[in-house]
C-alpha cells in the first residue's frame, strides 16, 4: 500500500503519513510506497517448533538486512505480523534522496537511511484489477491479475469502508514507479526552464499532450518543473508485475 504525495510518519509508518503541504519544497509531489512480506522458512518440514521459526534469510529489507527469523510460522492475521520496507523522498546532507525505513518485526522502526541520492520526485500508481476510485470494487473479476487501470494512493480508499478499501488494495497487479533525479549543481549545460514527467512523456491520445498518459494536475508531481538551478536531471520510469498478488 501506501500515501499519495506524503511523508512518511516516523512513529506509524504503517498506517499514517503527513501530506505535503508547501509546493516549493523539495520532494513535494512525492508518494509513500509501503512493501509488507514475510520471511520464509528453513526447515518447513520441520517437526522441531524451534526449528520452524529459522529464516532461511533470502528474504531482505530495503537496506539489505536479511531476516534472522520468521514473524509468525502460521499465516499472518494482522499488519504487523509482516516485515516492512518503507521507500520515501526527505533530505539527506543537504540533497533529496529516496530513503529507506525498515522494520524486521513489522512493529518498531529505526531511522531512515538512504539508497539513492538526488532523488527530488517519486510518484507511484497501482495497477489495479477492476477497481473504481474511491469505490468498493466488484464482485468478480474481468482479467485476473491483469491491471485494469492505475490509481493513486488515495484514490484506493472508500471512505467509511476499511473493508471495501482493503479489499481494493488486494486487488494491486502491478506497480508503476517514476522518478526524477537531480545531479550537482552546474551539472547541467544551461538553466532554462524544463517540465518532467515521472511517468513518460507518452501521450494519452494520440492528440493529446506530451506526459498526459499518466501526468496529472490531480496528482502532484506526475507532471514536474524545477527551479532552473543548472542540475542536469534525468527521468526513471519503470514497472513491476506483482506475481504474487492477493487476489480478491
Amino acid at each position: 500500500m501506501g500515501f499519495n504525495n506524503a511523508i512518511a510518519d516516523a512513529s506509524s509508518p504503517l498506517t499514517a503519513a503527513a501530506g505535503r503541504v508547501s509546493a516549493t519544497a523539495v520532494g513535494y509531489g512525492s508518494d509513500v510506497l509501503i512493501l509488507r512480506y514475510q520471511a520464509a522458512q528453513l526447515y518447513t518440514s520441520s517437526s522441531d517448533p524451534v526449528a520452524k521459526l529459522i529464516s532461511d534469510k533470502t528474504m531482505i529489507d530495503c537496506a539489505g538486512n536479511p531476516v534472522a527469523t520468521v514473524v509468525d510460522d502460521a499465516s499472518p492475521t494482522a499488519r504487523d505480523q509482516r516485515i516492512a520496507s518503507i521507500f520515501h523522498v526527505d533530505i539527506k546532507n543537504g540533497e533529496p534522496a529516496l530513503m529507506c525505513t525498515y522494520s524486521a518485526d513489522g512493529v518498531t522502526f529505526g531511522a531512515a537511511v538512504p539508497l539513492v541520492q538526488g532523488v527530488e520526485n517519486f510518484q507511484v500508481l497501482y495497477g489495479v484489477d477492476s477497481v473504481t476510485a474511491g469505490a468498493a470494487p466488484a464482485s468478480t473479476l474481468k482479467s485476473p491479475n491483469v491491471p485494469t487501470g492505475y490509481l493513486r494512493a488515495d484514490q484506493m480508499t472508500v471512505a467509511g469502508d476499511s473493508v471495501a478499501t482493503n479489499a481494493n488494495w488486494r486487488r494491486v497487479r502491478s506497480i508503476k514507479i517514476g522518478m526524477v533525479i537531480r545531479g550537482a549543481p552546474n551539472s547541467a549545460q544551461d538553466k532554462q526552464t524544463q517540465t518532467y514527467w515521472p511517468f513518460g512523456a507518452s501521450k494519452g491520445a494520440s492528440d493529446g499532450a506530451p506526459g498526459s498518459a499518466f501526468g496529472s494536475n490531480n496528482d502532484p508531481g506526475t507532471i514536474f518543473t524545477p527551479t532552473p538551478d543548472g542540475r542536469l536531471r534525468q527521468t526513471v520510469t519503470f514497472t513491476i508485475h506483482l506475481r504474487n498478488d492477493q487476489g480478491a
